[in-house]
């Protein structure tokens, strides 16, 4: 779990993000759209944020699961992409989930328990289907791979074809 202060019409926010999460912030001083969940303590409000709202709303249906709290989420999230996740789920791999910091086999057995009937393969397919890649990481990818040759970022994401067949021949 990472804290970074993120700025929006002049003022400075922290913002708990996951390992995933980092791994695509833009450079320092570019401009960033994150979905974010605010957690209410007692003593506390606290910002999650997430690039995608597919990472949103996972992270919402784990940390509705008993025992799993918003660091325990951030955790699992920061272990597994979330379409790795939502499989590791719908296929019952506890291993995979308990890989995450925190996380031992009887709460990743719980999170498959609970969640098992909230998820489905479509959702996984129409994630992939929106973003028109396989993976953020495809996405990050072919995107830099047009940049460099002199597309600017934001044509790049229109330039790219949505059939994942012809993207994987780039």
């Amino acid at each position: 779990m990472y804290k970074r202060q993120i700025e929006a019409g002049g003022i400075g926010y922290q913002v708990f993000i996951s390992l995933q999460t980092f791994d695509y912030l833009p450079s320092v001083g570019e401009n960033l759209k994150i979905y974010t969940y605010l957690y209410l303590r007692e003593d506390a409000m606290i910002l999650y944020g997430f690039l995608t709202k597919d990472d949103l709303e996972l992270f919402k249906l784990l940390i509705s699961v008993s025992g799993i709290g918003p660091k325990g989420g951030l955790a699992i999230l920061s272990t597994l992409e979330a379409d790795d996740l939502r499989f590791a789920i719908l296929s019952g791999d506890a291993k995979a989930i308990s890989k995450a910091p925190g996380v031992g086999g009887k709460t990743a057995q719980r999170v498959i328990l609970e969640l098992k009937d909230k998820l489905s393969l479509e959702d996984a397919f129409e994630a992939k289907k929106q973003w028109g890649f396989f993976s953020k990481k495809d996405m990050k990818l072919h995107s830099f791979v047009l940049c460099e040759e002199c597309y600017d970022r934001i044509t790049a994401q229109f330039v790219i074809p949505p059939d994942v067949s012809e993207v994987t021949e780039l």
